[in-house]
């Protein structure tokens, strides 16, 4: 008889130690993300409007949510990301008339950039014409040139000079560059 009422007290603790358990961690776990059960379109519709919103930063989740799943033109939805990414990264506000950077880590905003020139290779990849890929290239020329890499711009508006030749524009831009590779002591109003 003794032994019976240990094992039923045993049992009893086990289930109540259970029971507990089970509780506190409810209150530890997060709630589902309400991305996650959006759909990739709609989240590809709701992060264009916050990018065209000027709120990139905000678009940014958005963009993860749509690329998550098999969207007509994923290179579209990967080069809209890239520039979302970019603009975030360079996104000024004023605090006291001050200038700040919306995202105050530099190098949190150097990974957004190269997150950027990431999905921008992976639109250029995707790309399903010759136009398509000469607008990511370019792109990625006039995003190197505001990050300060004129080197790498003035490759890139060649190739895309190149890749469309009658575009003068493109030919203009890699001209540009060039000129500051040369004479690095002027500025860019002076060339």
């Amino acid at each position: 008889m003794p032994r019976a009422v240990v094992v039923v007290v045993a049992a009893v603790v086990v289930v109540v130690a259970w029971y507990a358990l089970n509780r506190m961690g409810a209150h530890d776990r997060r709630p589902a993300d309400p991305l996650e059960r959006l759909a990739p379109a709609a989240a590809y519709d709701s992060a264009l409007s916050l990018s065209r919103a000027d709120r990139p930063l905000a678009s940014l989740p958005y963009y993860r949510r749509a690329l998550g799943g098999e969207l007509p033109e994923m290179w579209a939805v990967h080069f809209n990301y890239a520039s979302a990414l970019n603009n975030a990264a360079l996104q000024i506000r004023g605090r006291n008339g001050v200038p700040i950077p919306v995202v105050p880590s530099s190098v949190e905003r150097v990974a957004m950039m190269r997150e950027a020139l990431a999905h921008l290779d992976t639109a250029e990849a995707l790309a399903p014409s010759p136009h398509d890929r000469v607008t990511v290239i370019q792109a990625r020329a006039e995003r190197l040139g505001l990050w300060g890499l004129p080197w790498d711009a003035f490759v890139q508006f060649r190739r895309a000079q190149f890749a469309a030749p009658e575009r003068k524009e493109l030919a203009q831009d890699a001209v540009r560059y060039m000129r500051v590779l040369q004479h690095p002591e002027k500025s860019e109003a002076d060339q």
